[in-house]
């Protein structure tokens, strides 16, 4: 079958208006993703993006108290495509430490 060992990534530093609607600033790094596949995962996104917040119209939206790279493999995660290209034993650290706290604060579901 063609393409079903293909790799294919998902970038999140570029706006694709056909899937994605948000740029999330995290630690001041653009990720642009969309509203509904993020409130699909987390609680806090579907409050945020569908709720009576001004976040549900905006363009882009500061993320705070979350580590940027934790992000981005959370990001990795969800979308399942995408390599979250992590590299060294001090970047791994760094980030099993943030994960709980990003998991709590994110209401992963």
């Amino acid at each position: 079958m063609i393409g079903v060992n293909r790799k294919r990534t998902v970038k999140f530093d570029e706006m694709d208006e056909k899937i994605t609607d948000v740029c999330l600033i995290v630690e001041h790094k653009k990720f642009f993703v969309s509203k509904t596949f993020l409130a699909s995962f987390s609680k806090v996104f579907h409050v945020m993006f569908f709720g009576e917040f001004v976040e549900k119209r905006a363009a882009e939206v500061v993320i705070q108290d979350v580590n940027a790279d934790v992000f981005k493999v959370f990001l990795s995660l969800i979308y399942v495509t995408c390599d979250p290209g992590i590299t060294g034993n001090g970047v791994i650290h760094e980030m099993a430490k943030n994960c709980a706290k990003t998991q709590k604060m994110l209401r992963l579901t």
